[in-house]
């Protein structure tokens, strides 16, 4: 069979007036063992001579703060860690100002969730699932196309989005995996929410591509490595997928290599 092409906007559109130094992203890397979030803060422009503060807000109450260059990890320390998991999603929220001289000249707000999750043997030697260093629970929840009878690949609303994954947990699962496309942000703000794990596809090239160029290969990790930093934020995403059922798969190795190590929150 043959997936049904599409096209159109998939994302919210924005216009916004920015300084002419401000903050373009962050990144944010949980560390449970350390009780502590760490951020990185992007920003476009002259940033010589800069700064940033970061203040993780537990509530309306300060958690912890950090402050530190541009491009450069900031730790911030939590009191009291509470961490993130499907039975508890806690989101800490996220102030981050740039400074000049102590001014801030830009700031942004985010969340992120404290949350740790790797394989390891349990004492029987089989490879498990462990979510901040507990063995993690079966994993239940449908392999995700991500079609809607109002939107096709892209949800009519909002409410539309919030109820495809308070639903699955209403039904008792707590996964879903995202099969070889790309929600819209707000889907994976909701699973973060509500805490649903997911296990995100790398979108591979058509099934019957049997033949992979020097060309569409580049495209291809160019667009892969993309989306990992649109969604590296998202404590709900515990998984990558390189390949689905071998569909244009080619040196698996290395590129299993590389996602492991250009990502190993994951």
């Amino acid at each position: 069979y043959r997936y049904t092409p599409t096209t159109g906007i998939w994302q919210t559109v924005w216009l916004e007036p920015v300084p002419a130094a401000h903050i373009s992203r962050l990144k944010i890397v949980p560390d449970v063992d350390g009780s502590r979030l760490l951020v990185e803060t992007s920003v476009s422009g002259a940033a010589a001579g800069l700064s940033v503060s970061v203040t993780a807000m537990d509530g309306s109450r300060p958690a912890g703060s950090g402050k530190g260059a541009p491009g450069e990890r900031v730790a911030v320390r939590l009191r009291s860690p509470r961490l993130w998991s499907p039975e508890s999603p806690h989101l800490y929220g996220l102030k981050v100002a740039l400074l000049n001289q102590g001014k801030a000249v830009d700031s942004v707000t985010s969340y992120a969730g404290l949350r740790k999750i790797e394989i390891r043997r349990d004492q029987a030697g089989i490879a498990r699932y462990f979510l901040n260093n507990k063995r993690l629970p079966f994993q239940l929840g449908p392999l995700d196309q991500g079609y809607w009878p109002d939107g096709v690949l892209t949800p009519p609303s909002d409410k539309a989005a919030e109820y495809d994954v308070r639903y699955l947990k209403e039904i008792g699962c707590n996964m879903a995996r995202v099969h070889v496309k790309v929600h819209p942000d707000r889907w994976y703000y909701h699973c973060d929410r509500l805490g649903l794990l997911v296990w995100q596809d790398m979108v591979c090239t058509r099934r019957f591509d049997s033949v992979v160029t020097p060309g569409s290969a580049s495209e291809w990790e160019s667009e892969q490595r993309s989306m990992i930093d649109f969604l590296h934020d998202h404590p709900s995403i515990i998984h990558w997928i390189v390949f689905n059922e071998s569909w244009g798969q080619y040196d698996t190795e290395r590129l299993t290599r590389w996602t492991k190590t250009y990502d190993p929150s994951r």
